[in-house]
């Protein structure tokens, strides 16, 4: 759990206890029987002892509004490590307990190891930005799949992909560690520079390659809900907008794959994107169902 004895006691039992809080609990809807609250409240009081310990209570002035976002915090604070999700098309920022912040891209997960001593994440799938809060004393680590990301306070950017992971600096300093899949040895170690981007391939797919100056515009503009392209062969193209969509994209023309294109799209926005490629190139779009389209030359 990410907290330590005393402040246990005093979210378990004060929160959970107190008939001064019966508002909130009703203003919070049956929260107080859910499975997380129970836990929370049981392991919270294992770690007092049981003890009673004095309260500070929110002021009358606060109101229960106040009172009310005080407990959920609280609650969310209590949670074990957490396995964070976006759904196909989602993208949410979450803040972590030590005050940290992580915009989650569509289809990701993100699984979170805090303690008193270690800030560690697993990215499993899909990408992320992370803003670090500095504490010198705890390095945030991101693992994959082929890779682990050492941080103290910075802001960067991490994809997997079935192939690797991607690591882009935007700001500070991170040590990146390379190794050929999961549970492998390290092969591959460097520190990125502000700008920089270094792949971490999986061992089928190549040797890693040195770090190099990357497109922060096209890194980025997932976060702002647009697509940025960039003399990006079609095929790349639509496999990005098939990741914002349950309506998929397929080009059944090879010589049609490998044409390339450039410009901005909204993710998610499927009717638009099409309409560009049959404008830019001359294509046939046709829908085959109803969450389907081929696009081809004839």
């Amino acid at each position: 759990m990410m907290t330590d004895r005393k402040h246990a006691s005093r979210i378990g039992d004060a929160l959970m206890d107190d008939p001064r809080l019966r508002e909130v609990w009703d203003l919070l809807d049956g929260l107080e029987g859910s499975p997380v609250v129970v836990e929370a409240r049981s392991h919270a009081r294992q770690l007092a002892g049981r003890r009673q310990p004095r309260v500070r209570w929110l002021r009358p002035g606060l109101g229960l509004g106040a009172a009310a976002a005080a407990a959920a915090i609280a609650l969310v604070y209590l949670q074990p490590a957490n396995d964070l999700r976006t759904e196909i098309g989602e993208v949410r920022t979450i803040t972590l307990p030590d005050g940290s912040a992580v915009t989650l891209d569509t289809a990701t997960r993100l699984e979170v190891h805090f303690t008193e001593t270690a800030r560690e994440v697993r990215l499993s799938q899909g990408q992320a930005y992370f803003v670090v809060a500095h504490d010198a004393s705890k390095p945030f680590r991101v693992f994959t799949k082929t890779g682990e990301i050492d941080a103290i306070g910075t802001q960067f950017d991490v994809r997997v992909e079935p192939d690797g992971t991607t690591v882009t600096l935007l700001e500070g300093r991170v040590e990146v560690h390379g190794r050929a899949g999961e549970d492998q040895p390290e092969t591959f170690h460097t520190n990125l520079a502000p700008g920089e981007q270094v792949a971490l391939p999986v061992a089928s797919a190549g040797p890693i390659e040195p770090q190099h100056p990357a497109r922060l515009d096209g890194v980025t503009a997932w976060r702002k809900s647009k697509l940025d392209l960039d003399n990006t062969t079609l095929a790349e193209a639509v496999a990005e907008m098939n990741r914002y969509s349950r309506t998929k994209i397929r080009i059944t023309d090879p010589a049609l794959a490998n044409r390339r294109i450039s410009g901005s799209f909204r993710t998610g926005d499927v009717t638009g994107f099409l309409n560009a490629v049959e404008t830019y190139f001359g294509a046939k779009v046709l829908q085959t169902s109803s969450s389907s389209y081929a696009v081809g030359m004839n």
